[in-house]
């Protein structure tokens, strides 16, 4: 185990045995927020790391007027009057930076903020006007900021542990790492359901007529200049009997997009991939990969 001038501990072992997921589902089991980000390099290779976090020191929630706040170090919790979300969470990072660490000095991710900020957001970054309330129960975002968390490197076969929070924490996150893992072995051999079977309790709000309309005033909407594209999309709900936890290893299994994100909250979970790399920042530089139809402004 290294130990930095401030605190902060990192300690590796071989990760032969090992894999992200297994490792999370092990962590995360009784933690109320829980990180796990994977991707590959496009032609189903790993990429080099695997990032996974829990129990973060500070809890933010958010709806549009308040600001939760859980402090973990203390086990406070107080509600805050916010005028825009974003500017609290640069306010939080700023109040809260994570120390470095020599072995993390060249890992893309060294402690932060990891959360979510729905769409309803948009609305403190772009001038339109306010979402309605989500028509999911769920916060308007929700950011853990993490001092500690394991980084898996997938070209060392190596998993690092650090924590600013010191011997004592990085220990106990070692000691969860060991609990016998509860996943079952994943099948994709399962008799395959039909159409019919595997729509039959999804709902969306939509029926085809609806669909239609709606397209043909889009349509509209764009010949007469109103706007230059719409993308109408659809949230479908189904009931489900699999754990979060199974849901993203057939995601994975199934879904070629190269990257891939759980994220734990009280309550819910959020699972998903993408196909692309959005925005990256190295060293000050930051890149960015426009999806199609993006144009510059003016």
């Amino acid at each position: 185990m290294e130990t930095a001038e401030n605190g902060s501990c990192a300690i590796a072992y071989s990760a032969d045995f090992a894999t992200p997921v297994a490792l999370f589902d092990r962590l995360a089991r009784d933690a109320k927020d829980a990180f796990l980000f994977e991707s590959t390099e496009g032609d189903g290779r790993l990429a080099r790391y695997s990032f996974l976090g829990v129990d973060p020191i500070i809890s933010v929630e958010f709806d549009h007027e308040k600001a939760q706040v859980e402090n973990h170090k203390d086990g406070t919790s107080k509600s805050i009057e916010i005028d825009n979300p974003i500017a609290f969470l640069r306010k939080i990072l700023a109040e809260n930076p994570v120390p470095p660490h020599p072995i993390m000095a060249d890992a893309p991710f060294a402690g932060g903020l990891v959360g979510y900020l729905g769409y309803g957001a948009t609305a403190y970054t772009e001038r339109i006007a306010q979402q309605k309330d989500s028509v999911r129960s769920v916060p308007l975002g929700r950011y853990g900021l993490y001092d500690s968390f394991v980084l898996f490197d997938h070209q060392y076969r190596q998993i690092t542990f650090f924590s600013a929070r010191g011997e004592k924490h990085i220990n106990e996150l070692i000691k969860r790492s060991l609990v016998q893992s509860s996943l079952p072995p994943l099948r994709l051999d399962l008799p395959r359901a039909s159409k019919d079977e595997i729509y039959a309790d999804v709902t969306g709000p939509f029926t085809r007529e609806s669909f239609i309309e709606s397209v043909l005033k889009a349509k509209e909407s764009i010949l007469a200049g109103e706007v230059f594209q719409i993308v109408l999309s659809q949230r479908f709900t189904t009931p489900i009997t699999a754990t979060p936890i199974d849901v993203y290893r057939a995601l994975q299994a199934t879904n070629p997009s190269p990257y891939a994100y759980f994220l734990k909250c009280p309550g819910f979970s959020y699972i998903g991939s993408s196909p692309e790399t959005f925005v990256r920042s190295n060293e000050g530089s930051v890149l960015l990969r426009a999806i199609a139809g993006t144009r510059p402004r003016g």
